[in-house]
């Protein structure tokens, strides 16, 4: 049986909250950016289960790997986009101490294409490295992510849809266009939503701080709970509810596309007064499809406490009826 097992996909809220300002960038941070690329790192990670020493090994041989990239950015009738600005990042250290996620990056700056519409990488070692256009009204319409990545090490390699960049001849195509109108999104930002116990309440993505009534929801959420015990304990359930659309739990921290299936009418998250690790909080991240059929990425934060119980929202929306979230 293998000793101190370590699995790199535990809950990825519990790892934000409790490592992010440790082990994320040299910068530090909590950003948007910052989760989004902590989230491509357990995607690096190949391995579901590893022994400590299997995974030092795997993490110090990766970040070793030689890393050469070429890259061709067009337009859409195919001519070379001159001085476009790239993003790049590459996974490229071991994390010390070495905890989730167990590989930090290093950002590549003042990366552009020259006047034929390449740029070049090299003289670099990691596991990855992520491209991407930098322009908030163009993507790449071979990749509507607008981000692509490229898997360098050895154990990742099959990762890859097809060879890797290495030459002029066998550059990385980037096709930039017009983003449509119909692919933004929408943040939602919804604050603090009392929840009465045992009260059915609605929500919906465009009115902040208050309940709705049901028929204006775009979901419902019911709050249960029992007595409190000698140690401020409870037992409490938050159902969240979807009945005319759908909704399901996620474990992306940066959900770009929603799913088109897999959605239930409703998810449940609470906490047993014997749970060893009880608490009144929870976090949950779920993609959620509405009655009017739009798409959503939302973090829910529920606070369950004895006297002011709430939940807050938190994510984006795409009310043209297709499932990306940009």
């Amino acid at each position: 049986m293998k000793a101190n097992l370590i699995r790199w996909h535990c809950t990825l809220l519990w790892a934000i909250s409790s490592l992010v300002g440790c082990v994320s960038t040299p910068e530090d941070t909590h950003s948007g950016e910052e989760i989004r690329l902590m989230q491509q790192v357990q995607e690096v990670v190949g391995l579901e289960e590893a022994t400590n020493e299997s995974l030092i090994q795997y993490v110090e041989e990766a970040v070793k790997t030689p890393i050469v990239f070429h890259g061709l950015v067009l337009d859409r009738s195919g001519q070379p986009v001159s001085n476009q600005p790239i993003r790049a990042v590459v996974f490229d250290r071991k994390l010390d101490p070495l905890v989730w996620p167990y590989l930090g990056w290093t950002r590549i700056t003042g990366l552009r294409t020259d006047q034929w519409g390449r740029f070049v990488i090299k003289d670099r070692t990691g596991a990855r490295l992520t491209v991407a256009t930098v322009d908030d009204d163009i993507w790449d319409i071979n990749d509507e992510s607008n981000e692509r990545s490229f898997f360098y090490a050895d154990a990742d390699r099959d990762k890859n849809p097809g060879p890797l960049p290495l030459t002029k001849d066998a550059a990385a195509v980037f096709v930039l266009d017009k983003i449509p109108p119909e692919y933004r999104a929408n943040p939602v930002n919804l604050g603090a939503i009392a929840l009465p116990p045992s009260k059915t309440i609605g929500i919906n993505l465009h009115r902040p701080r208050y309940g709705v009534t049901p028929g204006d929801a775009d979901f419902l959420v019911k709050l249960t709970r029992g007595p409190v015990d000698a140690d401020d304990r409870f037992d409490w359930l938050v159902t969240i509810t979807a009945p005319q659309g759908g909704i399901q739990a996620t474990s992306e921290l940066y959900g770009k596309r929603a799913p088109e299936t897999g959605y239930s009418k409703s998810l449940a998250i609470g906490a047993g007064a014997e749970d060893e690790n009880w608490s009144s909080r929870r976090e949950i991240l779920c993609f959620l499809k509405t009655p009017e059929g739009h798409y959503a990425h939302l973090q829910l934060k529920i606070r369950a406490n004895s006297k002011t119980p709430f939940i807050a929202v938190v994510g984006h929306t795409n009310e043209f009826g297709n499932r990306y979230l940009q």
